[in-house]
């Protein structure tokens, strides 16, 4: 995994983006995201087993994990790998702490973005706000770098959503 970077940071939030090769790449630790974090992941999981994504989601819940809003080819079975995840890792609690997980497959990545940076929000069981945006692209470049130009000006996402 490429380290993850600050692209935008104030006093209530920041916007963190990293880039894996391969989704299998997630590191077993975040460096620099402390505490609580929302995750914006960009895949094409097609080709991926059902399990790969479910252990992923294991791994990134106890590093913080607090929402998910997924994007890209079959984007609804990630984040449906992430709910089995979290009713797993949360059992009992899952109606007291759930992470919500959204999927956005008829959107523009630039549309989803903005729904991550401006409407997600996790359950208030994870209050105070986590105050890290943290976005993952997985294999394709051209999106890293889409994803980087939305947060680096996330006031700007807004206006990049025209026709």
């Amino acid at each position: 995994m490429q380290e993850p970077r600050v692209l935008f940071e104030d006093l209530h939030r920041g916007y963190w983006t990293s880039h894996l090769d391969r989704l299998e790449d997630w590191p077993d630790q975040l460096r620099g995201i402390d505490g609580p974090f929302r995750l914006f992941l960009a895949l094409n999981a097609t080709e991926l087993d059902f399990e790969v994504l479910v252990s992923i989601a294991r791994k990134s819940i106890p590093q913080g994990l607090a929402s998910l809003c997924s994007w890209g080819p079959d984007c609804e079975r990630v984040a449906g790998a992430f709910d089995v995840a979290t009713v797993d890792a949360l059992g009992d609690r899952v109606s007291e702490a759930t992470i919500m997980t959204t999927a956005h497959s008829n959107e523009s990545l630039h549309e989803a973005l903005w729904f991550f940076a401006v409407v997600a929000y996790p359950d208030e069981a994870y209050a105070p706000e986590p105050r890290h945006w943290f976005a993952v692209t997985v294999g394709n470049r051209d999106w890293s770098e889409q994803v980087d130009q939305g947060l680096k000006a996330p006031d700007q996402l807004f206006s990049r959503l025209g026709p």
